[in-house]
């Protein structure tokens, strides 16, 4: 005897036979979602959220990039054999990731920087291609990417296919400030390291400069930088 389907869950297969982008990927996300009661489910949520995404439902295009880069959670693949689980494809989780990226979703945006930070599902590293889309996500108020560019500037990257990215540690602060404000962790660790080398580069000029030093840590970290003072920052 097959299982009773939940009425909420057969209301929206109804209307996802029907076509309806939205109700297709309720139903995906469902299927998608190792926890949801209604049973995970891959190769529905697979079958649902290709539709909706290919209708061009942007959350839908969205969770299908992160299905196919989680794979079959219930299909290990053996140690061996690389490990994770069958049906990981980084390439189609790019493609969908820019379909979402570029009708302006900041999740998607991000998630295309990392490919190409990375080179996962991307032929090959592009740190400024990165960049151009972990901006367009930070610009948005996505605190990963607002990290992810704040670490990128800190370090700089040199990739044999892109002119390199030299350090930049205006830029750096500018959204390790923005992320920390979100309450991002790793955020809040560079920040409190830039407050201290500054803090120590501000008290060698104060005896030169009538600017007290409570004032001027305000103005260039704001309030959140005093309580990521001691946070431990990991330069590599």
């Amino acid at each position: 005897m097959s299982p009773t389907v939940p009425p909420l869950l057969s209301e929206l297969l109804r209307q996802a036979t029907q076509d309806d982008a939205e109700s297709q990927y309720q139903v995906g996300v469902r299927y998608a979602d190792p926890t949801h009661p209604d049973g995970y489910n891959f190769e529905s949520a697979m079958n649902w959220l290709t539709k909706a995404a290919t209708a061009g439902h942007v959350r839908a295009q969205v969770s299908l990039g992160h299905l196919y880069a989680a794979g079959d959670r219930t299909r290990k693949v053996a140690p061996e054999d690389g490990g994770g689980y069958e049906g990981v494809n980084l390439g189609e989780s790019v493609k969908w990731f820019r379909c979402a990226a570029e009708q302006g979703n900041a999740e998607a945006q991000y998630e295309v920087g990392f490919a190409y930070l990375y080179a996962a599902g991307v032929e090959h590293e592009d740190p400024r291609e990165a960049v151009k889309w972990l901006t367009k996500a930070a610009e948005q108020g996505h605190d990963g990417a607002q990290f992810a560019l704040a670490d990128i500037y800190y370090h700089g990257e040199v990739c044999a296919n892109t002119d390199e990215i030299k350090p930049d540690l205006q830029a750096s602060l500018h959204w390790a400030r923005k992320a920390a404000e979100q309450g991002h962790e790793g955020a809040k660790k560079l920040l409190g390291h830039f407050l201290r080398m500054a803090i120590l580069q501000q008290v060698e000029r104060q005896c030169k400069e009538d600017y007290p030093i409570g004032q001027w840590v305000r103005d260039t970290f704001g309030e959140v930088a005093m309580g990521c003072l001691w946070l431990p920052f990991d330069e590599d």
